[in-house]
């Protein structure tokens, strides 16, 4: 198997993504996570995704760029549509809300 360095596989995923219309923010967020999955020994989360998000882009099954929004939000709670996008930045983005209800939370 070869063996390839991260900086390497991530300059190849960036410019797959790129080539794919994904905005630089995401495509370095969801590279980012998918190396770590390979270095976290979880492969099969990893850059093997790549090829099929790619045919998700292109089949509009993904939508790279979708807006993210909140459909009903509580102080504790919100509801979140990622029109299809990348679930990397869905998730992402979900966990900075919370953290930011969490913040605001009085003691």
């Amino acid at each position: 198997m070869p063996i390839i360095s991260v900086d390497h596989l991530t300059d190849i995923s960036l410019e797959t993504f790129d080539r794919a219309g994904v905005e630089p923010e995401q495509a370095q967020l969801v590279t980012r996570l998918l190396i770590k999955a390979n270095l976290a020994g979880h492969d099969s989360h990893g850059v093997v995704r790549i090829p099929s998000y790619i045919s998700g882009i292109r089949s509009k099954q993904i939508r790279p760029n979708a807006p993210l929004q909140i459909e009903n939000q509580t102080a504790t709670s919100a509801q979140i549509d990622g029109h299809h996008g990348f679930g990397q930045v869905v998730l992402t983005r979900a966990a900075e809300l919370a953290q930011g209800k969490n913040r605001s939370k009085p003691p």
